[in-house]
């Protein structure tokens, strides 16, 4: 094969790059921290009034429970990205590298999220909450829940007069590829847009 058939070959249709690959590229060429060092300040059990503290100094507080869980229950004003889904790119388009980190997972969970966080430079990790979600029974008020509605439910409310707004949070080529007509598209590559 010719090299620009291969160029071709291996460039035609790739996915614009997350905006912290150039963070990434950037860490790449300094001096960093040791990844036991890394792991050694950022596995710390916190307690809900630290994690509560950190949350008013504006630190981010990521979920990495299974989306469902998160439905079901979070910390308010927590941001979910759940381990087993697209973890990096998405820490990587939503998070702040630089701000510190509050991870929320599943008991045994954390030391995979700090890893994986590591690998994209996400190195301000502060700690994560002890008990996970369980941490938070005693406290409702802390507690917020998100409706999910099935495929038929969604249907049924576009078929009447006074259809609901439906905002698209993937990916351009996503949404390229198959949509829901009438919806607003709104992601890190692009401006909201409209489309009929």
């Amino acid at each position: 094969m010719a090299k620009e058939a291969f160029i071709e070959l291996v460039t035609t249709n790739q996915p614009e790059p997350p905006p912290y690959f150039l963070y990434v590229a950037c860490l790449n060429r300094r001096k960093r921290s040791r990844l036991e060092y890394v792991l050694q300040k950022a596995m710390k059990p916190l307690t809900l009034d630290q994690v509560l503290c950190w949350k008013t100094s504006r630190a981010q507080m990521i979920d990495v429970r299974d989306p469902l869980e998160f439905a079901n229950g979070h910390l308010v004003d927590s941001i979910n990205i759940g381990l087993n889904g697209k973890f990096e790119r998405w820490v990587g388009t939503l998070l702040h590298p630089e701000d510190p980190i509050v991870i929320i997972s599943e008991p045994g969970r954390e030391r995979e999220a700090v890893l994986r966080l590591s690998r994209i430079g996400f190195d301000h990790v502060v700690g994560y909450l002890k008990n996970g979600f369980q941490a938070l029974h005693a406290t409702p008020e802390l507690v917020r829940a998100v409706q999910r509605i099935t495929v038929d439910d969604l249907n049924d409310q576009l078929m009447t007069g006074d259809e609901p707004y439906i905002l698209d949070v993937r990916t351009y080529e996503e949404w390229r590829q198959r949509r829901i007509n009438h919806m607003l598209m709104v992601n890190s590559w692009s401006r909201a847009t409209s489309f009929p």
